[in-house]
């Protein structure tokens, strides 16, 4: 069932990145940057390639400007990024163009990753660039299942997403307090611990992180959520890319196949 997106939970973020991606100019700065893929994107690539052929069709989930779309199509992948912003879905369209990538190899549509609108084993393989992160985990089973459902038996999916395991974030502890579940709004942190407790307090946090939420996942996590469709091939922490993160923050790595 397609959820009524005025009533959604993840409408406040939504229209935040509505806002965003309408008024930003595509110069490769601010969310337009070049960020890295997953340390195992290369391996992913080669294993698709290896067991469907080259030019394999993967789903980029929650492509948002899509620099990590055409990062996948450089590595040999066809790739179809979907966006939960029209405005980001139409520039990465842009953006595609302007790299002179053809629409055969990269092209971005409009929709809801836990409902996609594609048919039955459509793609070999699903890659997800911290998205599933900005997702509660009530919400997980969908999303695996959608996933299963567009994936082919056999195919693969890599996930990269925020880390349960991490020390802090913006101030917040993590792994000292089992935080599961952060959100930034009205000058307050909301949290939710992996017991299913809610408080928050007041926190000084960068406003462009206004509505912001996201789940620090760790293993058990993805076991539970994708376990009945996918078995896990790898599981690895990478550090945050960016120098004022580096012993702070890290990136779980996860690569998936479909049982």
């Amino acid at each position: 069932m397609i959820p009524d997106l005025e009533a959604d939970r993840y409408r406040p973020k939504r229209e935040h990145f509505e806002k965003i991606f309408a008024g930003e100019v595509i110069d490769r700065g601010g969310h337009w940057k070049e960020q890295p893929l997953s340390p195992e994107a290369k391996y992913f690539a080669f294993l698709l390639k290896e067991k469907f052929g080259e030019w394999a069709l993967v789903l980029d989930e929650g492509s948002g400007t899509g620099g990590h779309t055409l990062q996948l199509a450089n590595l040999g992948l066809r790739v179809i990024g979907i966006e939960q912003t029209a405005s980001g879905a139409a520039k990465s369209n842009a953006l595609r163009r302007q790299a002179d990538i053809s629409p055969y190899r990269a092209s971005f549509v409009h929709g809801d990753i836990r409902f996609l609108p594609f048919k039955d084993g459509s793609f070999s393989g699903f890659h997800d660039w911290c998205s599933l992160s900005h997702l509660h985990r009530r919400d997980w089973k969908d999303y695996f299942n959608e996933a299963a459902r567009v994936t082919v038996k056999g195919g693969l999916g890599l996930i990269l997403g925020f880390s349960g395991y991490d020390r802090e974030f913006y101030g917040v502890p993590i792994r000292e307090d089992g935080v599961a579940w952060l959100e930034f709004r009205d000058g307050q942190v909301f949290l939710e611990n992996r017991h299913g407790e809610k408080y928050n307090r007041p926190h000084d946090y960068p406003e462009k992180y206004e509505n912001m939420s996201w789940w620090f996942a760790r293993i058990n996590d993805i076991k539970e959520a994708a376990g009945d469709n996918f078995d896990i091939r790898g599981i690895r922490l990478s550090q945050h890319p960016e120098a004022h993160h580096k012993g702070k923050r890290h990136y779980l790595n996860i690569l998936l196949e479909r049982r």
